[in-house]
């Protein structure tokens, strides 16, 4: 049995799908891959970033953010819908600071289900 669910994990993690894995109560749980490849341009007033939509099963990305002196993530309020591989966040709405790191999840909604994170990336502003 933990010879099947291993080869199940890895078939999971290597293959840029959703999968369904049963846990040890036998019961299925939902994953959802976890965005990869996040990076980002500045463009005047705006932070651009892109990455790799790996899920299939997504219903939203939620992008976090922190000042590089804070201990609490917070997420951006800026709608990024399914499939999106691409958004741009006004640099006035971080609230102040110059020194950001942003990661980004997609979410699940129909299961209630967030990936894991992306790559951390930091941002510097002028």
């Amino acid at each position: 049995m933990k010879i099947v669910f291993v080869i199940l994990l890895a078939f999971c993690v290597l293959m840029p799908v959703s999968c369904k894995m049963a846990d040890d109560s036998g019961s299925s749980k939902v994953t959802v891959l976890a965005p990869t490849n996040l990076a980002f341009t500045k463009p005047l007033g705006y932070i651009s970033f892109t990455w790799q939509d790996n899920a299939t099963n997504e219903t939203e990305f939620i992008l976090y953010y922190k000042p590089f002196t804070s201990s609490s993530w917070s997420a951006h309020s800026v709608a990024i819908p399914t499939n999106a591989t691409s958004v741009s966040v006004p640099i006035s709405s971080l609230g102040g600071g110059v020194n950001f790191l942003f990661f980004l999840t997609a979410y699940d909604a129909t299961d209630n289900v967030e990936s894991a994170a992306s790559n951390t990336v930091s941002v510097s502003l002028p």
